[in-house]
This record gives structure tokens, sequence and C-alpha cells, in this order.
């Protein structure tokens, strides 16, 4: 059978200049199809615009004001995964009403110079919990603690009594207890 590729072809529709083509920006489209979960030719690129040597990378422009998001549509977290699995540097930036600019260029590995490296999945979560430790407990949970803390009248003898109100003392403390029981409940 002959080969009838021509230069338009994009994976039997149309786009992608096939001579254009590197092992690269194969990868790089691939990418863009993996993260979108699905198929090369619906994929919201604007082909005709894209900027196959952009430095030694390429430049997608997404058009039809494209959205990325880290849930429920998650294309941009499966871009970021992605990128980290592939060692590719992504860059995304506006490009005008409506439309998206992705940047992409090629790392060499995981060891090397900043401008030669990409970091694993992993490594990037590591990096990003050694440089943003977990948020201290809220103020509400750190007050119910200290409440819950102190000690009934029962438990320290007669002396508090006479100042405990109708036992409000007691049902605070009491009540802070079981408001923190049900929040460690329900965090586990």
């Amino acid at each position: 059978m002959p080969d009838i590729t021509h230069e338009d072809h994009c994976s039997r529709s149309g786009g992608i200049p096939q001579a254009k083509q590197t092992e690269f920006t194969r990868r790089a489209v691939g990418l863009l199809v993996t993260a979108f979960r699905t198929g090369v030719y619906n994929l919201p690129v604007l082909w005709k615009r894209v900027d196959w040597r952009y430095g030694n990378g390429v430049s997608f422009v997404l058009g039809n004001r494209p959205a990325l998001a880290s849930w429920d549509f998650n294309q941009l977290t499966r871009l970021v995964i992605g990128a980290h699995d592939e060692c590719i540097r992504i860059e995304v930036e506006p490009h005008g009403f409506g439309y998206l600019r992705i940047n992409m260029w090629p790392r060499k590995g995981r060891d090397g110079a900043v401008h030669e490296r990409h970091p694993s999945i992993e490594q990037a979560i590591t990096d990003y919990r050694n440089d943003n430790p977990a948020p201290a407990p809220n103020v509400l949970l750190r007050t119910l603690r200290r409440i819950a803390g102190q000690s009934l009248s029962s438990e320290i003898g007669d002396g508090l009594v006479a100042n405990d109100i109708e036992g409000t003392h007691d049902a605070m403390i009491l009540e802070a207890r079981a408001a923190l029981a049900g929040t460690e409940a329900d965090h586990g």
C-alpha cells in the first residue's frame, strides 16, 4: 500500500505537519492526548498556530476557552503528572482572550543542572512538603483542646464549685470534649 501521509496529516485527521515532527514533539503531543483523555484530533489545539521549534521545545496554542483543573475535569493534574513522568518541563501562559499557550521543553533526566533535569512527581511532592509544612491546627480546634483539657469540678474538689455559676464551667468542658471527640472521629 502506498504512503499517502500528507504534510498536514494529523493521525488520519489534519493539522500536524509530519515533516516537522521529532521524537520529542511526538512525546509532547502524546502528553496532551493523555492529559485531555482524548484522541489527537479532539485536542483543543490550534494546529496552524503550533510553534514546532520553540527554542528546543514546542509551543501549543489551545483555543475555545480551554480550562485546566486539578480535579473533576483533571487535565491540569494529568498534565503535571505526565510531565514529571516524561521529564518534560511545562509552562502554561495566557495567549489572548479565550486562548492558552502550553510550552514544553525536554529534560535529559533526573540529574544535572536545573535547566537539564526534571524531578519525578514523588520528588516534587517531597520538595513541596519540605518547603510547605502542614498547617497548624485551626484556632477552634486548639481552643477546644484547651477547654477539654481542663478539669471538671468533681475532679478538682469543692473549691471551684462556689465559682461555677450553675454548672456552666462543667457544661462547657463536657461540650468541648464531645465536640473534640466528634472532630477526631471524623478525621480518624
